[in-house]
């Protein structure tokens, strides 16, 4: 009972949290838009993500030192819950530049909403923050029994940066969004997208 009772205060003071994050990292982007960006929006952006990361990272680490991962696995529409994070984007970036290829039939898979929902997040709001005028590709489609993902953008990225996160993605451990898709026994592989990045993750 202690578990069940402390799983459900993780959970809930961690949407309780990341709601606001979201809304004040939205703002600071209207801000640096309008009045172009300086040291300290940059270190209120800086400390939002640090935040969102301390909060994802007390999420993973508590399923993976209990072994429940497996618990909290559900059916769930991918295609439905990537609207909802295009959707959340556009509420919070007036300018967003992001276009969009989704199926009109839902893409069910067994997955966790939370895990899922931070990295698809994460992917996008890298292109957003830290690329100028970034525009964003993201498409979904299912090849027999898989999901495939990909989130393309037109920043500016180094061979050896597209290397690292590669290598980053292959590490089991509670920072990387590699243990996301692993944990959902996928894959994720970063690409040169000439220009910018290409992310592919495939689900099944």
């Amino acid at each position: 009972e202690n578990k069940d009772l402390r799983s459900h205060w993780i959970r809930g003071i961690s949407h309780d949290l990341r709601n606001p994050l979201t809304l004040i990292l939205g703002y600071i982007n209207q801000l640096e838009t309008s009045q172009g960006s300086n040291k300290q929006t940059q270190q209120i952006e800086a400390n939002i993500h640090k935040m969102e990361g301390i909060i994802s990272n007390l999420n993973m680490s508590y399923l993976l030192e209990n072994h429940d991962i497996d618990k909290e696995m559900t059916d769930l529409d991918l295609n439905s819950l990537i609207r909802q994070i295009i959707a959340d984007l556009y509420n919070n970036y007036e300018d967003l530049d992001l276009s969009f290829d989704l199926p009109h039939d839902a893409t069910v898979l067994s997955g966790n909403k939370t895990l899922l929902t931070r990295a698809i997040n994460n992917l996008l709001l890298n292109s957003l923050t830290h690329n100028q005028d970034s525009k964003i590709q993201l498409s979904l489609v299912q090849e027999g029994e898989w999901a495939i993902l990909k989130i393309a953008d037109n920043g500016l990225i180094s061979p050896n940066k597209i290397l690292e996160l590669n290598q980053k993605s292959r590490n089991y451990d509670t920072h990387g969004m590699g243990t996301i898709i692993t944990l959902h026994k996928g894959t994720i592989q970063f690409e040169d997208n000439k220009p910018g990045l290409l992310v592919t993750i495939q689900l099944p």
